[in-house]
């Protein structure tokens, strides 16, 4: 889901992935080596559960 977000030329998204658990840990992972990395230009915390996210330009 969040690859399509990145791949659909949006610029920012809301990632929300709750206070704790398993997505929190996952997705700042996801962000810093994965596929979906070189999408992203810059994310951070908006509260304890959800990330701002902003990606590359698509071409």
């Amino acid at each position: 889901m969040i690859m399509d977000v990145a791949q659909s030329g949006a610029r920012t998204a809301t990632i929300i992935t709750g206070a704790s658990g398993i997505l929190k840990i996952k997705f700042q992972q996801w962000a810093r080596d994965s596929l979906l990395t070189p999408y992203i230009i810059q994310w951070e915390p908006i509260n304890n559960g959800s990330f701002s996210v902003k990606f590359r330009k698509n071409k």
